[in-house]
C-alpha cells in the first residue's frame, strides 16, 4: 500500500495552479489545505459533511466577496446625492428616504439612473413564462402546508432544546 501524497492544490486557476509539500507551508496555509482536502470531514455550524471534488475551493470563492453590482452602487450614490440636495434626508431615525420614488422621479435626468431603470424594468429574454406559471401553481398548492410544517418544526425544536438544556432535579 502506498502512502498518500502530501501535495495539495493551492489554486484551481490553471495558470496559477501550484502544489507544495505540506511540510513547507506556514500554519495558516497548512490549515487551509487540510481543510480543503478531498475526503476530509468539514464542519459548518451544526452540519458535518465530506469535502468532495464538487466543492469549490476558497481560492475560487474568496474573490467573489469583492464583486458587486457597480451600476447599482453608482445608482445608489446618485440617489443619495439627489436626496441630500433636495434635503430629503430624514433626520428622524424612524423614517427613511423613499429611494424608489426618487428613482422613478429622476431616472430620465441622469444617465446611470436611466440605465438602471431600463435594466430593472426589462424582462430578460430567457424568462420562461410557462415555467413561472407552473412554479406559482406548485407554490400555491403546497405553500400553506409547508409553512405550517416549518412553524411546528421550529416550535417543537425550540421548546425541546430549551427543556433539554436545563438540568433535571
Amino acid at each position: 500500500m502506498t502512502e498518500p501524497s502530501k501535495n495539495y492544490c493551492i489554486s484551481l486557476e490553471p495558470s496559477k495552479r501550484s502544489t507544495r509539500s505540506i511540510d513547507t507551508m506556514d500554519n495558516k496555509t497548512k490549515a487551509k489545505a487540510e481543510e480543503e482536502k478531498i475526503g476530509s470531514q468539514q464542519r459548518s455550524g451544526p452540519y458535518t459533511f465530506e469535502w468532495t471534488e464538487e466543492h469549490l475551493f476558497r481560492s475560487k470563492t474568496d474573490p467573489l466577496r469583492y464583486q458587486y453590482d457597480e451600476l447599482g452602487a453608482r445608482t445608489l450614490e446618485r440617489l443619495q446625492s439627489i436626496a441630500k440636495s433636495q434635503d430629503l434626508t430624514n433626520k428622524d431615525k424612524g423614517t427613511k428616504t423613499d429611494l424608489y420614488q426618487l428613482l422613478k422621479d429622476n431616472h430620465a435626468r441622469y444617465e446611470e439612473l436611466t440605465e438602471f431603470w431600463t435594466q430593472v424594468n426589462t424582462v430578460p429574454e430567457w424568462v420562461d413564462w410557462d415555467q413561472l406559471e407552473r412554479g406559482q401553481r406548485f407554490f400555491y398548492r403546497y405553500a400553506a402546508a409547508n409553512l405550517v410544517g416549518f412553524a411546528l418544526q421550529a416550535f417543537v425544536g425550540e421548546n425541546s432544546a430549551a427543556v433539554s438544556s436545563k438540568p433535571h432535579k
